[in-house]
C-alpha cells in the first residue's frame, strides 16, 4: 500500500491539461506512480476533508494523455464524496493520478494506492482483416466484448495508403460506419469517411504500433468508447471496388476487466490472395483456448446469397506454420458444447461448415477461409473465447 497526503490550495490548472466531460479541472494536483508487475489496482480518496473527483491517465505528453478511470464519488463511502477507481495495470507502465474538487472544491488529500499482482489471461487486444471489396458489396466485422467495463476501440479501414505497400488494386476511398446492438436494433454510434488527418488519432497509431497514414490520404479512422455487447463495423467503397484493410485496437487493453470475446467476419472468398483472412493478437500471460468456424451454407438460413459451399478453415501462426485445419464440423458433433458455451449459433448436423477448438499461446495469429476445391461464395470466419 501506498499512502501519500497533498493539498489542492492555490493550485490551478496547466495549460494542456486534459478537461474531462463534466468535471473542469481548474485546481488539480497531480502524482506518478509505476506499476511494479502486471495486476489489479485501487486508488482512493478516502480521509480527503473535500469532495474530491479521481482521474487515471497514461501517455508520456500532458496534451496526449489517455483516461484509463475516472471517478467522483465511490459507492460505499456515504457522505465522505470520496473517489475511488479500481483497474488492470501492466508491468512497467506509468499511470498519472490527477484529484481535484468537484465545483471547484478546495481542501487536503489523503491518497491511497493498493496493488496486488496477478496473471493476465489472455484476450485479443487487436484484430485486422485484409479483404477485396467490390462495387456491389459492403466488408462486415463484427464483434462482441463480455464484462462491467467499457473501452476504448481504434478502427481504421485503410484504402489508399496501401499503394506504399505494392497494393495496386486499393480501395480508393474507404468509408467506415459503426454500429451497436442495443434492444435487438442496430444503432449508428459513429462513422467515419476521410480521417483528416486527426491529430489525437495520430498519436494513436504511433502509441498502438499502427502504421501511419497521409494527413490529406481518404483512409477512414475513429476512435470511441464501447460498452459489452455486440458491435458491428461497415465498411464500404462508394461504389468502388478494391482491397482494404481493417483494423480494431485496443486503446488501453488491461485497463479493464472487459474482454473482445467474439469476433467475426464476413465477406467474399475467392481464390489465391482473394481468400478470406482473419488476423489477431492474443496478449497476455496464459494460454486460451478458443472455438474458430467458417460459416457457408449455413449462411443461406440468413437470407445471405451466393454463400461459400465447401468452406475449409486454417489457424496459422505469424510464421506461417499450421496449428489446426478443418473441413466439415460435422466429423466433430462434441463441438456443439462449446458452440453453446459461446452462445454461437448452432449448425445443422451434417452441413459442410467447418470449425475447430484451439489452445493458443499469446502471440499473433491468422485464419484462413478458403472454398475446397477452389470454390467461391460469401462466407463468415467467427473467433469466440472460451469462457
Amino acid at each position: 500500500m501506498v499512502n501519500v497526503t497533498g493539498s489542492n490550495h492555490h493550485a490551478s490548472r496547466e495549460p494542456g491539461e486534459p478537461q474531462s466531460p463534466g468535471y473542469p479541472f481548474e485546481s488539480s494536483v497531480w502524482w506518478s506512480w509505476t506499476a511494479p508487475a502486471h495486476g489489479r489496482v485501487n486508488i482512493a480518496t478516502l480521509n480527503s476533508s473535500f469532495d474530491t473527483i479521481l482521474a487515471i491517465y497514461t501517455g508520456n505528453q500532458l496534451s496526449s494523455l489517455h483516461a484509463v478511470a475516472m471517478n467522483d464519488d465511490a459507492p460505499g463511502f456515504s457522505g465522505s464524496h470520496s473517489s475511488e477507481v479500481n483497474f488492470s495495470v501492466t508491468a512497467g507502465t506509468p499511470y498519472h493520478i490527477a484529484v481535484t474538487g468537484y465545483n471547484g472544491a478546495t481542501g487536503d488529500i489523503a491518497l491511497a494506492v493498493n496493488f496486488a499482482a496477478q496473471p493476465r489471461p489472455s484476450r485479443p487486444t487487436n484484430f485486422s482483416v485484409r479483404a477485396a471489396i467490390h462495387t456491389d458489396q459492403s466488408l462486415i466485422l463484427g464483434f462482441g466484448s463480455r464484462g462491467d467495463d467499457s473501452r476504448s476501440l481504434l478502427i481504421r479501414a485503410v484504402g489508399p495508403s496501401l499503394n506504399a505497400f505494392g497494393i495496386a488494386n486499393a480501395l480508393p476511398d474507404p468509408e467506415l460506419a459503426l454500429y451497436e446492438n442495443i434492444a435487438g436494433f442496430s444503432l449508428l454510434r459513429d462513422e467515419n469517411d476521410d480521417w483528416g488527418g486527426d491529430p489525437a488519432l495520430a498519436t494513436d497509431f504511433a502509441r498502438l504500433g499502427a502504421f501511419g497514414l497521409d494527413a490529406n490520404s481518404r483512409d477512414a479512422a475513429l476512435t470511441l468508447a464501447t460498452s459489452a455487447g455486440t458491435h458491428t463495423a461497415v465498411i464500404n467503397g462508394k461504389g468502388n471496388a478494391g482491397v482494404t484493410l481493417v483494423e480494431a485496437y485496443e486503446t488501453e487493453p488491461f485497463a479493464s476487466d472487459s474482454e473482445l470475446s467474439n469476433i467475426s467476419v464476413r465477406n467474399f472468398v475467392g481464390t489465391g490472395d482473394d481468400v478470406l483472412v482473419l488476423g489477431f493478437v492474443l496478449e497476455g500471460e496464459s494460454a486460451r483456448e478458443l472455438l474458430v468456424r467458417g460459416i457457408g451454407p449455413t449462411l443461406n438460413s440468413f437470407g445471405v446469397a451466393s454463400v461459400l459451399a465447401d468452406p475449409r478453415i486454417e489457424i496459422l501462426r505469424a510464421d506461417g506454420s499450421i496449428i489446426a485445419t478443418n473441413d466439415d464440423w460435422f466429423e466433430k458433433p462434441q463441438l456443439t458444447q462449446q458452440f453453446q458455451a459461446t452462445g454461437a449459433f448452432s449448425l445443422p448436423p451434417a452441413s459442410s461448415d467447418a470449425a475447430v477448438t484451439v489452445t493458443l499461446e499469446p502471440g499473433v495469429y491468422s485464419v484462413v477461409v478458403e472454398g475446397a476445391e477452389a470454390t467461391t461464395g460469401v462466407a463468415l470466419v467467427e473467433v469466440y473465447l472460451l469462457p
